[in-house]
């Protein structure tokens, strides 16, 4: 299956730009598997117990990612942002994951090809 991620979806600016209000948002990574298309829905509190419930069994949530504003010992926004990507096991268990990308004060960038290499690899497995 090829991958491909709706354009100008959160999920691709995550490394640089701030999604929602940071560190109290999240993005549920969302997969048709009948067309390979692939999005995120943002909720704004990570906290919670929110969803969205597709009827179409062709589209499921594979994953979850966030970032935020890295702060100094002061409460200060530096300039770069920290974020993490999480992609579930094929079985739908989102208490195990099969992937996990995250950043760190030295390296801040998202290669989102790779990231959807790795959502094709570990998908397409279950199709086999």
């Amino acid at each position: 299956m090829k991958l491909k991620l709706r354009e100008n979806d959160n999920l691709s600016k995550i490394g640089n730009e701030e999604i929602g209000n940071g560190g109290n948002s999240r993005l549920d990574i969302m997969l048709d598997i009948s067309t390979g298309e692939i999005w995120s829905i943002e909720f704004c509190d990570h906290e919670s117990n929110s969803w969205e419930q597709y009827s179409d069994n062709d589209t499921i949530c594979i994953g979850q990612a966030h970032n935020y504003y890295c702060e100094d010992d002061s409460g200060n926004d530096l300039d770069y942002l920290m974020w993490t990507i999480e992609i579930y096991t094929p079985d739908k268990d989102q208490n195990k994951s099969e992937f996990f990308y995250g950043s760190d004060e030295y390296s801040t960038s998202v290669d989102i090809d790779e990231v959807l290499e790795t959502i094709s690899n570990i998908y397409n497995k279950k199709e086999d």
